[in-house]
């Protein structure tokens, strides 16, 4: 069983993006969308299994090749993961994509930034995405559609300078947590503030509709937007990785 706050902000996360398809087998919530983020397109543990996870393996890499999709498990480093992500491994399965959940109380407001958040309606919130996100335009089309379907109150936000966005984000309330996600800047316009600003802005948004937790996942990798998290008061609660089989 995982711990209650990783708990929440995992169902946070998989509130944030729905799939298309969701089933849940033995702890484990199947997640399929006919491709797009590995987010929505994934294998995720819950709870402990009781049937044995080669059986469980086999089942869920029948529902993905119907799909035709990679088989692909979403793994968080809690200790009751350890033995399938060796099994995973064992089974030829590639560790990729290593990142960091981090989270925030959002008990005050944040420092003034001079700036005013623009809040664009969706669609065109989506046509900026579209724009400035470096992903496939497949995968950002796959994405899109899956905003749509979002159930939940969201802060579609954006920093303009002249006539476009100089950076994008999204805030998803659920209940008390806010999860931030699709931070993009304008790669010319980088390292001037932007994002910085976007993100106060945002979170400034979300406590006012009621979020008392803000989380957020980022690339292990990408340290300057580690640093940039860590310095608006963002923590490490936890990680996660992708094992996926050849495409």
């Amino acid at each position: 069983m995982l711990p209650p706050l990783h708990r929440r902000i995992e169902e946070a996360g998989f509130n944030s993006l729905p799939s298309i398809q969701t089933l849940l087998y033995d702890g484990w919530l199947i997640r399929l969308a006919g491709g797009g983020p590995k987010r929505a397109n994934s294998v995720n543990v819950l709870t402990a299994s009781a049937i044995p996870f080669a059986q469980k393996i086999r089942y869920c890499e029948h529902l993905f090749q119907q799909q035709g999709l990679p088989l692909t498990f979403r793994l968080t480093d809690h200790p009751q993961n350890l033995e399938l992500d060796a099994c995973l491994e064992r089974e030829g399965l590639q560790r990729i994509d290593d990142s960091l959940v981090l989270m925030k109380p959002l008990d005050h407001p944040m420092a003034s930034t001079n700036s005013e958040l623009h809040q664009p309606d969706a669609e065109t919130w989506f046509s900026q995405m579209m724009l400035l996100d470096q992903g496939s335009p497949e995968r950002k089309q796959k994405h899109v559609e899956l905003l749509k379907r979002l159930a939940l109150p969201a802060v579609y936000g954006g920093m303009q300078t002249g006539e476009g966005y100089a950076a994008i984000g999204l805030a998803v309330i659920d209940g008390d947590y806010a999860g931030i996600f699709d931070i993009n800047t304008d790669p010319v316009l980088r390292r001037r503030g932007h994002a910085r600003a976007l993100m106060a802005e945002l979170l400034d948004e979300a406590r006012q509709h009621g979020a008392r937790t803000a989380y957020l996942q980022v690339a292990a990798c990408n340290m300057p937007a580690i640093g940039l998290y860590e310095s608006l008061g963002f923590t490490p609660a936890y990680r996660y990785w992708y094992r996926c089989s050849a495409a």
